[in-house]
């Protein structure tokens, strides 16, 4: 379980970066002054220069892609309930979330209160995402998998007559 959670994770972390660049862009595009932002002026100010606040970004947005991809290997374990593997799953993705999310993407212009609430609730609505998708999963291997019993079912029958 621990070199397949290191797998996912190690392929997952590019592609955080990647989306990250990508969500870039497009704040970039949508405040329509011609100009990129690679990164909000508040996180930007915490370090010396841009170009590190920008490394720091990126491999704080390939970690948090990462912890997704490499916890999902608690919805492998057979033997847990699927409130288990959720709750477990949210644990570990949340401890990582909250962190990363308030320090990189929440601007200091709102109370503490609120923009640690916004970020609680950013982390819900993603991880509704996140659940649906693996309900979507559990549903079609399940199905899979009542369909080939099925189908050697029908072929026993068919073999006893």
């Amino acid at each position: 379980m621990l070199k397949t959670a290191m797998k996912r994770g190690a392929l997952s972390f590019p592609i955080g970066v990647g989306v990250s660049q990508l969500v870039n862009i497009l704040i970039s595009l949508g405040m329509g002054h011609g100009a990129y932002l690679s990164v909000l002026p508040d996180f930007a100010a915490r370090f010396p220069n841009e170009i590190t606040a920008v490394i720091v970004q990126a491999l704080l947005t390939g970690l948090l892609s990462s912890t997704f991809a490499a916890s999902s290997v608690f919805f492998s374990v057979d033997k847990w309930s699927f409130l288990r593997q959720c709750a477990t799953h949210f644990a570990v993705t949340a401890a990582v979330w909250l962190p990363v999310v308030w320090l990189v993407w929440t601007p200091r212009t709102s109370p503490a209160v609120e923009s640690l609430v916004a970020v609680s609730v950013n982390l819900v609505a993603v991880y509704a995402v996140t659940w649906g998708a693996q309900v979507a999963v559990n549903r079609r291997t399940a199905k899979a998998i009542n369909e080939k019993i099925q189908s050697e079912e029908s072929d026993s029958t068919h073999e006893r007559h």
